[in-house]
């Protein structure tokens, strides 16, 4: 009931529902947006940024990984940025996944400019699933779909023979191989 009067009383358009002038309410929206996040980022975020700075960044962190899985962000978003026509996903989509390539190339910029590869590492962690969207469609990718499936699974396997070789907790990871049972 009180929504349904709400909508009786409302006479004038809001700005957000005017389709003239359209450069003023753009300009509202923008004014809008960049207050709330300005007042947001104050309130919420700026105590904890000071301490991610120095956490990260000041001490000079460094992820060991942080190059390999840069890496396997990049291969997919050079793929997906050479065919992103030929994927089949909506507008929207290919915007999305476009935005998540150009942050890839970005992160393995940044890793070679920042001095903590443990903050670059942490924040190219939200390009993974770039991998699934493009490695999962190698129809649409290479030339011929039983090559790119060739190569999918040959990517996965030098992934993975690469992690269980070298990486320090490996050993905890391997099937059957658990506390009360392993040597």
């Amino acid at each position: 009931m009180p929504m349904k009067n709400l909508e009786l009383h409302r006479s004038d358009d809001s700005i957000w529902d005017s389709t003239e002038n359209r450069w003023n309410v753009d300009a509202e929206r923008w004014l809008i947006a960049v207050a709330a996040t300005y007042l947001f980022y104050q309130f919420f975020l700026s105590a904890s940024v000071g301490r991610l700075v120095t956490n990260y960044i000041d001490a000079r962190y460094a992820a060991e990984g942080a190059g390999i899985r840069v890496a396997m962000s990049v291969l997919p978003a050079g793929l997906f940025l050479l065919r992103s026509r030929s994927l089949g996903y909506t507008e929207q989509e290919r915007r999305v996944w476009r935005n998540l390539s150009i942050a890839a190339f970005v992160f393995l910029f940044l890793l070679i400019v920042v001095r903590s590869s443990a903050a670059v590492d942490r924040l190219a962690l939200y390009t993974i699933p770039l991998q699934a969207a493009v490695l999962s469609r190698p129809r649409s990718v290479f030339a011929s779909e039983g090559f790119g499936r060739f190569l999918v699974i040959a990517y996965a396997a030098v992934v993975q023979f690469t992690w269980l070789t070298y990486a320090h907790h490996s050993r905890f990871w391997v099937p059957y191989q658990v506390w009360p049972f392993a040597s």
